[in-house]
C-alpha cells in the first residue's frame, strides 16, 4: 500500500512539474510576441516626438512639457506657457511700430498680480532685443522699494523713445497714442499679452 502511495505521489508531482513548465513556455512566447509587436509599432508608426506631443505653427514645432511648450527658433530653444495661435487674434499692430523705431522703455505697475509673468518678459527683452540691435530701458509706474527703476509713465514717452506700460485693470484694453502704448487687464490677459510680445520679437506672430 505504501508503495502504491508513493507511485501516485510521483505521478502528481511530474504532472504539476509540467503543466508549471508548459505555463513558462506559453508565457515566454506571449512575451516574446509583445516585445516583436511593439517593435514592428515603433517601424511602421514611428516614435513619438515627446511624451505630451509636438504642435506645429508657421513652420516651428512647439513641443509640449509638463511646464509649457518648448520650441527651437533660429537655432535656440526658448519656453512658452501659451501656443502662438490663441494670441493671434491679440491687436498689437502698434507694437510692430514701436519696433520699426529702434527702441522702447518697459514700464509696469510693481504691485500687480501678474509680477512673475512681467518679471520673466523683462528678462527676454533685456536679452533678446539689444541682440535684435533694439535699444531697451526699464521702469516703473511709481516708486518701488523692491525695483530700483526710475519712474516712467507715458508722460516720458517721444517719437525717439517709445514707452510701453502693463498695468493690471478689470476691463482688458489696448491704447496706442503720444508715442505710448498701454496693455491692462487681469493678470492672466496681461501674462498673455505679454507672450504675444514675445513671438512679435522672434518673428512667430
Amino acid at each position: 500500500m505504501a508503495r502504491l502511495k508513493k507511485k501516485h505521489l510521483n505521478k502528481q508531482l511530474r504532472s504539476a512539474h509540467q503543466t508549471k513548465s508548459e505555463k513558462g513556455k506559453y508565457l515566454v512566447l506571449f512575451l516574446g510576441f509583445l516585445m516583436v509587436g511593439s517593435v514592428f509599432g515603433v517601424l511602421f508608426y514611428g516614435a513619438p516626438s515627446s511624451a505630451y506631443g509636438s504642435v506645429t505653427y508657421k513652420g516651428y514645432v512647439f513641443e509640449q512639457t509638463n511646464v509649457g511648450y518648448e520650441a527651437k527658433i533660429d537655432g535656440e530653444k526658448y519656453f512658452f506657457t501659451t501656443l502662438p495661435q490663441y494670441l493671434e487674434q491679440l491687436e498689437l499692430e502698434s507694437f510692430d511700430d514701436i519696433l520699426l523705431r529702434g527702441g522702447f522703455v518697459f514700464s509696469f505697475d510693481p504691485e500687480q498680480g501678474a509680477i512673475d509673468a512681467v518679471d520673466a518678459a523683462r528678462l527676454f527683452f533685456a536679452r533678446e532685443l539689444p541682440l535684435r540691435g533694439i535699444a531697451y530701458g526699464e521702469g516703473v509706474l511709481k516708486p518701488s522699494t523692491i525695483y530700483a527703476l526710475p519712474v516712467i509713465t507715458c508722460e516720458n514717452a517721444s517719437q525717439e523713445q517709445p514707452v510701453v506700460v502693463v498695468r493690471e485693470a478689470n476691463m482688458t484694453s489696448i491704447t496706442y497714442e503720444e508715442n505710448c502704448l498701454i496693455i491692462e487687464g487681469q493678470p492672466q490677459t496681461i501674462t498673455q499679452y505679454l507672450q504675444a510680445l514675445e513671438y512679435k520679437i522672434l518673428g512667430v506672430l
